[in-house]
């Protein structure tokens, strides 16, 4: 079920994470469900911020959070595929750039993040295990036109082209092109 604002923010706020309420300062977030249904867009994604005046602005996109199955059954890292892991808050972590990715627009991770590597090969995601701390390049980009996640995703955060680019949009009155990340799970929510 999509979630409101309203639950991201308490659940922010439960987690410990910065709401900020600056006027024009953006809220990026991400919700990892419990539908785990591999190659969709099956989690919740966007941002929020106040203007000058008060007035509280929004977005949420369907989004995947975790890698597509090609990645998961092979994996770009000897450790095994990354998950960042959620229920944290990632100060600073991306910056929006024209050729983040792969030549294409995209929030370019530019501070470590922690994740788990899930290296057993399967569907299935795994929540566990050490914890690693990397610049992982899990960015946050366009993945297709399409429905599908496939090989968009070795763990990056991302939508189809319309839906990233309607948050492109939306996160420019921001001043500076540097954001941070607030991945919740929707338990968190609850």
């Amino acid at each position: 079920m999509k979630p409101t604002i309203e639950q991201i923010i308490k659940a922010m706020e439960k987690i410990g994470a910065v709401v900020f309420r600056e006027p024009f300062s953006i809220n990026l977030f991400g919700v990892r469900t419990n539908e785990n249904t591999a190659d969709t867009f099956n989690d919740w994604g966007g941002a929020f911020y106040w203007d000058d005046k008060g007035k509280r602005n929004e977005l949420i996109i369907p989004i995947t959070t975790d890698a597509g199955v090609f990645y998961r059954l092979k994996p770009m890292n000897k450790l095994g595929t990354a998950i960042l892991i959620h229920d944290k808050q990632y100060r600073g972590c991306y910056q929006l750039m024209d050729k983040g990715h792969m030549g294409q627009k995209a929030f370019r991770q530019i501070k470590p993040m922690l994740y788990w590597r899930d290296n057993d090969k399967d569907s299935q995601l795994d929540f566990h295990g050490k914890i690693y701390e990397e610049i992982a390049f899990t960015n946050f980009h366009y993945m297709g036109k399409g429905n599908k996640v496939g090989n968009w995703s070795a763990g990056c955060q991302g939508a189809s082209v319309a839906n990233m680019n309607a948050l492109y949009k939306f996160v420019e009155v921001q001043k500076g092109r540097v954001y941070s990340y607030t991945l919740l799970h929707e338990t968190t929510l609850l």
